[in-house]
């Protein structure tokens, strides 16, 4: 939940410092009406979300033997 609100909180400060980055490309095709890139976009978002949550998940069951992975 955590990485969501730092990527969506990227995206403000690209566009608030005018920084290139995947926040800028998404919301230039959005007014663009470029759909295939709005798509690319939304996909890179959520494999990287996918990815952290993951990664998340098993180190907390790494350094926590309580912790069931079923």
């Amino acid at each position: 939940v955590q990485v969501v609100g730092i990527l969506g909180g990227a995206v403000v400060i690209e566009q608030i410092f005018a920084l290139p980055g995947l926040g800028s490309l998404a919301i230039e095709a959005s007014v663009r009406t470029d759909v295939p890139l709005v798509l690319g976009a939304v996909l890179a978002y959520v494999v990287i979300v996918v990815i952290v949550n993951l990664l998340v998940d098993l180190v907390v069951a790494w350094l926590n033997p309580k912790v069931r992975l079923s």
